[in-house]
């Protein structure tokens, strides 16, 4: 079964988190305080934070390459942003590095599950409550974590851990594989 694919930016293609927090720390402002941190991601120059910003994994290369496997129905960038600047800054970026993929855009708040279908489609996100939630609503999740080897299957953890976990993009081929390989049927004796 070929599934749409959404991937979040921040943190699974640029690590713009961390150099956003480093910013911050040097800035003196306080990391604990979630309006001191919505006030500067809103008006953060994106456009400077991105470039300096490493690209993880290779992440975009590797994004071309799901494209090109076509194993995927679409696949999308699916990004929270804090202001219109971003948006468009994050559209202009991403779109002309990747063949046949588009960015989605939404505000804070908004609820990824809420705006685009999630039922038997993939997320990759670095935060696991987004991945949890977008589980809850029918989708399947991805965790993005890079301090991880290889792939991490559901509930190979624990009993709650319901998602997969990556550290490279090119491993949701073999989620994709693992997610389409029938479960052998079990018989039962009376």
């Amino acid at each position: 079964m070929n599934r749409d694919l959404y991937i979040d930016c921040d943190g699974v293609i640029y690590d713009s988190v961390k150099e956003a927090f480093l910013e911050m720390k040097s800035l003196g402002i306080d990391t604990t305080n979630q309006d001191q941190i919505t006030e500067y991601f809103r008006n953060c120059n994106w456009e400077k934070l991105l470039r300096d910003a490493n690209i993880l994994n290779d992440s975009i290369n590797k994004i071309n390459k799901l494209v090109d496997s076509w194993m995927f129905l679409s696949i999308h960038v699916l990004t929270h942003v804090s202001s219109f600047y971003e948006a468009i800054y994050k559209t202009e970026l991403l779109e002309p590095q990747m063949n046949r993929v588009d960015v989605i855009t939404l505000p804070l708040g908004y609820a990824k599950e809420k705006v685009v279908n999630p039922v038997d489609n993939i997320l990759v996100d670095d935060s696991l409550s987004k991945v949890k939630a977008w589980i809850k609503a029918g989708g399947i999740g991805v965790l993005f974590r890079s301090d991880v080897q290889g792939i991490i299957t559901p509930f190979e953890i624990s009993d709650d851990q319901d998602y997969f976990i990556i550290n490279d993009l090119y491993d949701l081929l073999k989620v994709q594989h693992i997610l389409n390989t029938p479960k052998p049927k079990t018989k039962t004796y009376n």
